[in-house]
């Protein structure tokens, strides 16, 4: 009986672990990279990546990823927040920073704002890829970590950013009766010993997964041949 109730309780212990790593899975990550960088390249890696090792069951890219295992969504759908994706799903965006513009906040409706915080309730990942720090600041908020992106020649190489969460105290000789607390989030890059601190990336490996001059076929090209004057007139 003594046997079995240690095993019992071993067999709890690694129930909780198991529980908790499980939990751990589902996080929101923004990720900042310049055009050319390789923001596009990191998706297609990243897809495959999670299909190799099963991690995820299903993954979604809001860009045309040429794998059989990857669904394209469409950004307004998402914008509106009148949906949400099935359980255990990591979704990709890119270009975040144009789909939610920090400048466009008026247009984040709260039902996106509740979706996206309670992500992880619904056992959703998000990662969003952004030109710059304009992209929406409930994003950058809530995401757990933050990671940025440069290219040198043919490789891409990204680098993790830990968030923490900080307190400004009050300066030695402040009034602390005046002086307030103001909690902020302090970044730093991650130690290159921990986890997924640096990935280096050859970008022409994954290139053939997506195309890079793809457009939005419902912006109107000009045509400037109708600015043309045919018969200029002479000086």
């Amino acid at each position: 009986m003594k046997h079995k109730y240690k095993y019992s309780k071993f067999k709890s212990f690694t129930k909780h672990i198991k529980g908790y790593k499980q939990s751990q899975k589902y996080h929101i990550e923004t990720i900042f990279a310049q055009i050319g960088a390789g923001k596009s390249t990191d998706i297609a890696k990243q897809c495959l990546k999670i299909y190799r090792k099963g991690t995820y069951k299903h993954i979604y890219a809001n860009i045309d990823i040429n794998l059989p295992f990857v669904r394209k969504y469409a950004e307004n759908d998402l914008k509106r927040g009148t949906f949400r994706f099935p359980a255990d799903s990591i979704i990709f965006c890119d270009e975040a920073g144009i789909v939610f513009n920090n400048r466009d906040y008026k247009n984040f409706s709260k039902e996106l704002n509740k979706y996206i915080r309670k992500a992880r309730h619904f056992r959703n990942s998000f990662i969003f890829y952004s030109q710059d720090y304009l992209v929406e600041k409930t994003l950058r908020s809530v995401s757990s970590n933050l990671g940025l992106i440069k290219k040198f020649g043919p490789f891409s190489i990204k680098r993790k950013i830990i968030k923490i969460i900080d307190v400004d105290r009050p300066r030695e000789g402040q009034n602390t009766e005046a002086a307030e607390c103001a909690i902020h989030d302090s970044l730093k890059f991650a130690n290159i010993f921990q986890k997924n601190a640096i990935e280096i990336t050859f970008i022409p490996f994954y290139s053939n997964l997506f195309n890079s001059f793809d457009i939005d076929e419902t912006v109107p090209e000009i045509d400037y041949c109708c600015y043309h004057t045919p018969n200029p007139p002479t000086p």
